[in-house]
């Protein structure tokens, strides 16, 4: 009786030892729950000596200096001398009828002629002459007009100009050699040819020599 109960109490110990070795051991990580992600904790990152960040860099609002401007040059000179005259109109006149004078050749224009030349500056020294081939200037009576901005002279000779003859009409100064204006300019000397139509007279006989008295 003694043999049959240590042998059931053997058999429940085997049985007991059998059952507690079959169970897993406890996890101290935790199960995630389902539908859950999990992501490893990132490592801290530590500061590294070399990556220096200089002021000016660190700082959004450095710009670098500006520019400096370049320097302005000297203020143009006035010109040295006489600059050309801007003449509008040049016309000769016969009666109402105006006959456009050019700088291309002689103008052919009726011995009975005057003529008025117009500019675009006020000439307060200037004369509108008429000279000869021989340069001799020829009688004649001058008048102009001076604007703000402009000026208008007008000859008109003496008497019928010569037929079949060439003349020079002539824009300069009246007290010195070029022109000038309200503001002291200098003006270059203008020249037309001017030949009036027909032919020219004969020329007058020479004079009868005097004889000397025996």
């Amino acid at each position: 009786m003694i043999r049959y109960t240590t042998l059931a109490l053997a058999i429940s110990l085997l049985t007991a030892g059998c059952s507690r070795s079959s169970e897993a051991p406890p996890s101290d990580t935790a199960t995630p729950a389902p539908g859950s992600s999990t992501s490893p904790a990132a490592a801290p990152v530590s500061p590294t000596p070399d990556a220096a960040v200089s002021p000016a860099a660190a700082s959004p609002s450095a710009a670098a200096p500006p520019a400096a401007a370049p320097a302005a040059g000297p203020a143009s000179a006035p010109p040295s001398g006489p600059i050309p005259l801007p003449v509008t109109a040049a016309v000769a006149l016969v009666g109402a009828t105006p006959t456009t004078i050019t700088f291309d050749g002689a103008v052919v224009v009726d011995p009975a002629v005057r003529f008025q030349v117009d500019v675009a500056v006020p000439l307060v020294d200037a004369r509108l002459a008429l000279v000869d081939s021989a340069d001799a200037m020829v009688a004649a009576v001058e008048s102009h007009e001076i604007g703000a901005s402009w000026s208008r002279f007008t000859l008109a000779p003496g008497a019928p100009l010569r037929p079949g003859t060439t003349y020079s009409l002539r824009l300069d100064g009246a007290a010195e050699r070029e022109a000038h204006d309200s503001d002291g300019r200098a003006y270059q000397i203008v020249v037309w040819r001017i030949r009036t139509s027909g032919e020219p007279p004969p020329p007058e006989p020479p004079a009868p020599k005097k004889r000397r008295g025996r």
